[in-house]
């Protein structure tokens, strides 16, 4: 059902609700463990809450929602956090931010309702977890209910996994659209991720339709909270196991503001509504991909980052703490880059990766032998 409020049309998601009001969650569902403080759990940083806590960084009902819905918590959790918000009732002012959580609020509980609800049993649900080793899910078993799933689901702790939901179709009528030949296939309808401990973490229902916003809904906007990382820092990436890297960013308070910012206004007044993705913070790392050890130059967001505790004055050689106080002394313009590269080399090498010197040092030997 869609319903005109002002010049937008929303979703009546009250009124989907109201078909599963029999419907109770799966209790296994509603279960967390998360006790952690709010502030704890949307900024992941210690570095970052911190420093807001030291210059007495306000956060407004507003910053939290859009927080939250970044932050990797249990899907229930985050529903009870909304409703405190909504019900504090802190910014009457702001009645499109009230009238947008509380549609986020019944379209979260829709999809969920939804994706659990399998009356007519034209779907099936397919339970499958993930192997880090591999890399990839792989799939465990299916089942006609989701209780049943999420049953079987409890032997797969210690393990992510997720479950996707499927309704087969054999109907070519049904295909048409897919330009595909074949007499069999399955339509995906929903998915839903969960944690090593078996929470419930995020749940899309494909039937159910998003929230139509504007770009600057909380769940949309760029929120900026201030950081203390500087260019050259260390630090290490809480969303990459804790990659060590070197902040290549602002270097003082006037960068910060210029970019973090003036930047964004700057983007409004020409038309351009920035949004949470812009929220980033560039670092250089030095990092494994398929038996090579090569430079990545990522963008993340503060939130995820702290200050790397290891000892980049002491330094061996081939150490990875040589190689960033390198590159922070060639960033510098204390240093060549051939230091550089002689000290990745020797780190490649330490770690039992073929080095591309030696390789060039044997060709030559070759050739001068041959001659």
């Amino acid at each position: 059902m869609i319903v005109t409020r002002g010049n937008m049309e929303r979703v009546d998601y009250k009124a989907i609700i109201d078909k599963y009001k029999n419907n109770k969650p799966n209790e296994n569902d509603t279960l967390f463990e998360d006790n952690r403080e709010l502030l704890e759990a949307i900024i992941p940083s210690k570095d970052v809450r911190e420093y807001t806590r030291k210059i007495a960084f306000e956060f407004d009902s507003f910053i939290l929602a859009a927080l939250l819905s970044r932050a990797e918590m249990p899907l229930f959790r985050k529903i009870k956090e909304y409703n405190q918000i909504y019900e504090s009732r802190v910014a009457f002012d702001q009645i499109n931010f009230l009238v947008s959580l509380l549609d986020y609020i019944n379209y979260m509980l829709c999809s969920y309702y939804s994706f659990i609800s399998n009356e007519d049993k034209e779907c099936f649900y397919t339970v499958s977890s993930f192997y880090a080793e591999d890399d990839k899910y792989e799939e465990n078993a299916q089942f006609m209910r989701y209780e049943d799933a999420r049953e079987f689901s409890k032997r797969l702790k210690g393990r992510d996994f997720k479950i996707l939901k499927t309704r087969p179709v054999n109907e070519m009528s049904d295909i048409a659209d897919l330009e595909l030949d074949e007499d069999f296939i399955c339509c995906e309808m929903g998915i839903s991720f969960y944690n090593e401990k078996g929470e419930l973490i995020k749940c899309n229902s494909y039937t159910i339709p998003e929230p139509v916003d504007a770009n600057d809904a909380f769940y949309k906007a760029y929120v900026y909270i201030p950081f203390p990382f500087r260019h050259g820092d260390f630090v290490k990436d809480l969303s990459c196991d804790g990659c060590i890297g070197m902040i290549n960013g602002p270097k003082n308070e006037d960068d910060v503001v210029e970019r973090y910012i003036k930047w964004p206004e700057k983007m409004k007044e020409d038309g351009y509504e920035p949004d949470y993705s812009d929220y980033t913070i560039n670092y250089e790392s030095l990092r494994k991909e398929k038996d090579q050890y090569d430079w990545a130059y990522d963008h993340v967001s503060p939130l995820y980052l702290e200050y790397a505790d290891n000892d980049f004055e002491n330094t061996e050689e081939g150490s990875l703490e040589r190689v960033m106080s390198l590159l922070k002394d060639v960033s510098m313009g204390k240093t060549m880059i051939f230091c550089l590269e002689y000290e990745v080399d020797e780190y490649r090498k330490k770690q039992g990766v073929k080095s591309e010197l030696v390789d060039i040092c044997n060709q030559i030997e070759r050739e001068v032998t041959k001659e």
